[in-house]
């Protein structure tokens, strides 16, 4: 359960790293994207000139189009058959009232018509109103004949008027239409102008306006309409000009407004995408690097890196765009992690550098693209070299190689763009430049990194294999069997690492330490003892007390001599929860099964965690046990590794490592193959002559020779079958042989 609780809490760890890295990219990257913000109001001149970072519409112009579009539309009607019938029948009640102000017949028109007269009138023939009080005093001085024909043929031409419909909106001209036609017919133009007065409270309109239909009409117009669009990279506004609404309009589309706050949705767009990266990485690394995110420290190196390459890059473009040190961080994690996952950060590196390049040249162009492609070259190149070169030569091969690389690359996509040759080899210099700078960069910033992180370099592993370290040679004079075991195993580990990918440098390091712990007590392991053996002596839980705290007691030596971290987790947990056999049967014999508990003979330390680990415990006992083996034949080599790592699988001293069947298997086929090598058969040679045989006799000189070129000759023929006969010596020979003879006599 604690083993359990452990993982979790390194994973949740690593979940953290992975969060707080995403969070800086997220905003570094968005403030770099986000175009440069201007001070400018509408009426003020313009001190630059501001060009459209993308495709945006004059919002403006575009409006008024679509507004001139809709207003030519016509409105539709629909017809209310209602109308009419009401109208008419509404002035053929009210027209009574009207013909009945006139002088009635037999009487005479009043001289003089007072304000109670008027006031009397106006009241008669509401709600109906005469614009002026001339008129009411014309109806008041005509006859009502006069009046009753006036109101019967306004009647018709109402009812005229409303045969051809008459439109929303368009009363009054129906009613200045049929005041018209009054006049022409011959009517006084007061009294034609009274019955149009008479007809303003009831005639309506009986084709009544399709509001959906006008409006859907209307639209259709407005879309009709093109927009105005100032094209990516056309000017807005020039240096010197006044600054109209418009321009201010789309200025503010755009996000170039200096009061504007965070544009909310451009950094999610980056949020999203950076998401996207990081899902990608993170999948990877469950997918084939699973035991690294259960190592937080590792997990924040590799954050770290992406992170510090992706702020250099931004800090970088304020110079120059490709001068982006994108190969960095490729760099250092090949060199300081390995290099299958600077491979997969290249494509990270990539997609946030192109944005980076995006925002300072303030739109998607060559020079992102540049980016992009130069970043998966030079660090697939890059990290080709560093694998086969390690150390800061190695480093700056690889920089030089991939500025090589660069340059050709951008060349060939500005020629590809059609642009200025003379621009282009500019630029493509600039990126030579900028590998150059990655690798300077890696050199200076590989140890800064190596001593936050106490890092286990190759460099570092290099210098521990060195036969002159403290510890290895303290290993090679006071316990030689110890060391000579331990080279043994290193072969084994370096083989079987290499066989799965894994580190081999680590696992043959790891192998010649892990059993440094010897060193404090070596004739107590049987492979250093010289005939005596002191268990013989001692209590077998002391012995196995001795046995079981050698791995503890090389993880304190480790220290002291600053072994790195990965090494020393080799040490303490090459021997996993295995059992001290030997005295815990020594045990039982002496005091009985029931007083023995099988706890003290038992190792204690962690099961491996990594796939060093376990191939380093997995090669100490098969190089120890294979030299017990009578029979030391390819088949029982092999039959001997099947049942100890079986063993070492059923008791799950494997579970907590990262290793496949697949990889185990490879791992036994390595083991097999170093092992067969290490016991190969030899030619049993015969006894040597007695000395005296031989003793005097010359090496040199005619009855040497000829007795050489008789068994040449011999040999010869029996190989032909007679057919060719030996060469005679050339005469140079000869003379040199006689000489020779002559001298020695």
């Amino acid at each position: 359960m604690q083993k359990k609780a452990k993982k979790v809490s390194a994973v949740v760890l690593s979940a953290l790293c992975i969060a707080l890295s995403y969070c800086i990219l997220t905003v570094v990257i968005g403030i770099a994207t986000m175009p440069v913000r201007y001070d400018i109001r509408i009426g003020m001149v313009s001190p630059v000139t501001i060009t459209a970072t993308k495709d945006v519409v004059d919002t403006v112009q575009t409006n008024a189009r679509k507004d001139a579009a809709a207003k030519q539309v016509e409105p539709s009607y629909v017809q209310d058959s209602t109308v009419a019938p009401e109208v008419l029948s509404q002035l053929e009640q009210a027209f009574p009232s009207f013909v009945a102000l006139g002088v009635a017949e037999g009487s005479q028109a009043p001289e003089e018509i007072t304000e109670q007269m008027l006031t009397q009138a106006a009241e008669a023939i509401a709600p109906a109103a005469m614009s002026t009080n001339a008129r009411l005093e014309t109806l008041l001085k005509t006859p009502q004949e006069t009046l009753q024909a006036l109101a019967n043929q306004t009647i018709q031409r109402v009812r005229a008027q409303l045969n051809l419909n008459i439109a929303e909106g368009h009363e009054s001209e129906a009613i200045s239409s049929i005041q018209k036609e009054l006049v022409s017919a011959g009517w006084d133009s007061i009294l034609a102008a009274s019955a149009a007065d008479m007809l303003r409270p009831f005639l309506r309109a009986n084709m009544i306006v399709d509001v959906e239909t006008t409006e859907a009409n209307r639209e259709a117009a407005r879309a009709e309409v093109e927009d105005v669009v100032y094209i990516k990279g056309q000017n807005i506004v020039r240096s010197g000009e006044i600054v109209t609404r418009a321009q201010l309009e789309m200025l503010n589309s755009l996000g170039l407004l200096q009061e504007q706050g965070v544009d909310v949705f451009l950094l999610s767009s980056v949020g999203v995408l950076v998401a996207v990266l990081m899902g990608l990485l993170v999948i990877y690394l469950v997918t084939f690097e699973k035991e690294l995110l259960h190592m937080p420290r590792q997990v924040l190196l590799l954050m770290s890196i992406l992170t510090l390459t992706v702020l250099l890059c931004w800090a970088v473009t304020q110079f120059n765009v490709y001068l982006m040190p994108t190969i960095l961080g490729v760099m250092l994690i090949c060199y300081l992690m390995k290099p299958r996952l600077a491979l997969m950060a290249s494509d990270v590196i990539a997609v946030c550098a192109g944005l980076i390049a995006s925002g300072a040249t303030g739109s998607f162009t060559a020079a992102v693209f540049t980016t992009v492609i130069n970043t998966l070259v030079a660090g697939s190149l890059s990290i080709a070299v560093i694998m086969r070169r390690k150390g800061r030569t190695g480093v700056l091969i690889a920089g030089f190689l991939c500025g090589v690389a660069n340059i050709i690359t951008s060349m060939a996509i500005g020629l590809i763009n059609n642009a200025i040759v003379s621009t282009v080899l500019v630029s493509a210099c600039w990126t030579g430049g900028s590998a150059v700078l990655a690798s300077v960069l890696c050199i200076g910033v590989q140890p800064v990194l190596e001593s936050l992180f106490n890092l286990t370099t190759s460099a570092k592993l290099f210098d521990l294999t060195n036969p002159n370290q403290p510890l290895l040679r303290r290993l090679l004079l006071e316990a030689p069997g110890t060391y000579h075991h331990s080279i043994m195993v290193a072969n084994l580990a370096e083989e079987a690492a290499n066989a799965i990918g894994a580190n081999a440098l680590l696992a043959r390091v790891g192998a010649y330490y892990h059993d440094i712990g010897k060193l404090k007590r070596p004739l107590y392991f049987k492979e250093n003892q010289l005939g005596d053996n002191p268990h013989d002596r001692t209590d077998p839980r002391v012995s196995a007390t001795i046995l079981l705290a050698h791995p503890g007691d090389g993880v304190q030596l480790a220290a002291k001599e600053h072994i790195p971290e990965e090494v020393r987790n080799i040490i303490a947990r090459h021997h996993g929860h295995t059992m001290v056999v030997y005295f815990y049967d020594k045990a039982i014999k002496q005091s009985g099964a029931e007083n023995v508990d099988p706890a003290d003979f038992t190792y204690d330390a962690p099961l491996p965690q990594t796939r060093e680990e376990a191939i380093v415990m997995l090669a100490d006992p098969v190089e120890a046990a294979a030299r017990t083996l009578p029979s030391r034949d390819r088949q029982s080599i092999s039959d001997l590794i099947d049942k100890l790592v079986g063993n070492r699988m059923q008791d799950g001293d494997l579970d907590d490592c990262y290793l496949t069947f697949s990889d185990i298997t490879k791992i036994k086929e390595a083991f097999v193959t170093v092992m067969t090598g290490m016991y190969h058969e030899r030619i049993e040679y015969p006894d040597p002559p007695p000395k005296h045989a031989w003793q005097g006799q010359k090496f040199f000189g005619k009855a040497n020779d000829d007795k050489m070129n008789e068994m040449t000759k011999q040999a010869a023929e029996k190989n032909t079958g007679g057919k060719h006969r030996a060469a005679a010596p050339k005469k140079e020979h000869m003379e040199s042989a006689q000489t020779k003879e002559g001298k020695q006599e």
